[in-house]
């Protein structure tokens, strides 16, 4: 195992369900899984054991157990104590996408538990105001549960995250939907709109993806809450001219060098049974092999791209990643795609 730069290690399953069937999903791509909690964490442990006794200074850690926090408070505490030991990120936010809606004073104990455990605040997504939001959630009556929890997390002291999609169909209600998060929901230390990802399921939904004309055009009461960054989001013909003008080493994927196992039923056994060593040997050269299967992005940005469209996108691998799929449409390639980030 030869990796001398800098490289995170990704271990995640699909042990928590979730109860939304949110229609821009990000995670459809990660199966549901039957394997323990106690299996998953041995595994974590595991890899944590083989960074330490080997000096791995080099290796970072993220792992994820779920599609949401579905989970008994046993359980969630586990998971809270071996972020704290071994996790690049501690688990001080409370994500509410998927969990189980609940009355008040069930939602006001799930989240004064988790509070004493060490959560800090809750982080909640909006596709839109009402029923737009329901709609897109795939899920009746979910934009109240939201405001609701939202409004007891900040009367038991939490901080409240309000993130909102940017979508065609919900944008003339927008202005409304702020209104209403100024007026139900305090502690709010950030609220923040932005384009969907084109990933998992929003790949389908590129209708509904903003032109800079519509996002210029924003009146000031929502442009005011558009992500920091909003200023490097690009247009497709923008990111053309952003590829061609980037220098060969720059063009080289897996800088990042990040690599992902999925555990599932399937593999499980295999993860347990064999050295750290050999399990990260192997992922490795399938990881760099199958990076080495696809097309060059210079290639996909001057073949596969529309250099007429004003259609926004935040990153560059949002729009790698569509022209990827505009290539695999005319050249079908069997690759292993979870190990790659177009497995998003």
């Amino acid at each position: 195992m030869q990796i001398k730069n800098k490289f995170i290690l990704d271990i995640r399953t699909g042990l928590n369900p979730c109860a939304s069937r949110c229609r821009l999903c990000q995670l459809a791509h990660t199966k549901p899984s039957k394997i323990t909690f106690d299996r998953f964490k041995s595994v974590i442990n595991k890899f944590y054991e083989f960074k330490l006794s080997q000096k791995l200074d080099n290796m970072s850690f993220l792992f994820w157990d779920g599609y949401s926090l579905n989970s008994d408070i046993h359980e969630f505490s586990e998971m809270y104590s071996l972020h704290e030991k071994v996790g690049e990120w501690k688990m001080k936010a409370l994500h509410l996408g998927g969990i189980h809606h609940m009355e008040t004073d069930d939602i006001r104990k799930w989240l004064y538990d988790r509070k004493n455990i060490g959560s800090e605040y809750t982080s909640a997504s909006y596709f839109g105001f009402g029923e737009d939001h329901n709609y897109w959630s795939n899920r009746k009556n979910d934009f109240q549960f939201l405001l609701d929890t939202q409004r007891i997390a900040a009367e038991i002291d939490l901080i409240n995250e309000v993130h909102i999609f940017l979508l065609n169909s919900t944008l003339q209600n927008l202005p409304r939907l702020l209104e209403t998060i100024d007026k139900n929901i305090n502690n709010v230390r950030e609220c923040i709109i932005f384009p969907p990802y084109y990933s998992g399921l929003a790949r389908k939904y590129e209708k509904e993806r903003l032109t800079s004309e519509q996002i210029m055009n924003l009146p000031i009461t929502v442009k005011q809450y558009l992500r920091s960054d909003f200023k490097t989001w690009k247009t497709e013909k923008e990111w053309v001219e952003y590829v061609r003008l980037l220098k060969d080493s720059e063009k080289i994927r897996l800088n990042n060098s990040h690599f992902t196992i999925e555990l599932n039923d399937k593999n499980i056994d295999y993860i347990e049974s064999h050295s750290c060593e050999d399990i990260l040997t192997d992922l490795f050269k399938r990881t760099f092999e199958t990076y080495n299967q696809l097309p060059p992005i210079s290639l996909l940005a001057e073949k596969y791209s529309d250099i007429y469209s004003d259609k926004v996108y935040m990153y560059m691998w949002d729009m790698e990643s569509l022209w990827l799929d505009r290539y695999l449409k005319e050249n079908p390639t069997d690759f292993e795609r979870k190990l790659t980030y177009f497995g998003r």
